[in-house]
């Protein structure tokens, strides 16, 4: 009986885990497929390059058409970042409340985000954009071990994350001052707040890891917490990548 019910647990616990990786792998293929769809139209169809490069690098031939579609281009920015800080208090209230369905909203998120994140892949090249989505696999991989495999105090963790967070603002705040005095310097500042906030992002990774890990152990995954787990997996691996990919960039000379 009691081999029976370890047996059920075991398979309610792999059920639940694979449903959050599938969440997790659905909307961020949304996410690119949007991403990727953006990238055709404003430069393919809607080129808005010439006037990319006319306006703010000073050369190429201007085409007043494309000011018109840099400026529909911008809208959707604006307008996918507003929905994007709406949708998130949507989905955290109904988390909170335990009622309602995460399915609708987070496709909503995902789609959004694939607006906002255009305006970081879209004149990156597809060389950079994949060495970055690589990188954070890989990095995430890594992570995902350590939050499910190692016995983490995630209290700990937390006074790290907000530590390099705190340390992260005031440094920003710190740099903005000083680059009017010494300009040289604003760049190595740059990287120090850069690489606390990827620090603190990798930590929350593990963190959230271990949180989906104790709710499948305690056998509470019902299809909104599934997708919850799977939403903070999701934010985690976006913005590690966004970080990834500005290093890169940087790195590779793409400022």
């Amino acid at each position: 009986m009691e081999s029976t019910l370890k047996n059920v647990q075991i398979s309610e616990k792999s059920k639940f885990l694979a449903a959050v990786f599938r969440y997790v792998f659905f909307f961020l293929l949304i996410t690119a497929a949007v991403n990727a769809i953006l990238g055709f139209v404003f430069l393919q169809l809607f080129p808005i390059q010439s006037f990319i490069n006319s306006a703010a690098i000073g050369s190429g031939t201007y085409d007043p058409s494309s000011e018109t579609y840099f400026g529909v281009y911008v809208g959707l920015l604006i307008g996918s970042g507003i929905f994007i800080f709406a949708l998130m208090i949507w989905i955290m209230v109904v988390s909170f409340k335990g009622r309602g369905n995460l399915f609708v909203p987070f496709t909503l998120y995902a789609i959004a985000m694939g607006v906002l994140l255009s305006a970081c892949t879209l004149f990156v090249p597809f060389e950079t954009v994949a060495i970055s989505l690589g990188i954070t696999c890989l990095v995430f991989g890594l992570m995902f071990v350590i939050g499910y495999f190692a016995k983490v105090n995630t209290s700990i963790l937390w006074m790290i994350v907000m530590g390099l967070f705190i340390g992260a603002a005031l440094i920003s705040v710190f740099n903005l001052i000083w680059m009017l005095v010494f300009p040289s310097t604003f760049d190595n500042l740059y990287w120090l707040v850069s690489f606390a906030v990827f620090g603190a992002m990798m930590l929350v990774t593990i963190i959230d890891v271990a949180n989906m890990r104790r709710i499948a152990e305690r056998g509470e995954g019902s299809r909104n917490v599934a997708l919850f787990c799977a939403f903070n997996l999701y934010v985690d691996f976006i913005y590690m990548f966004i970080r990834i990919l500005a290093i890169v960039a940087r790195f590779s000379g793409r400022k």
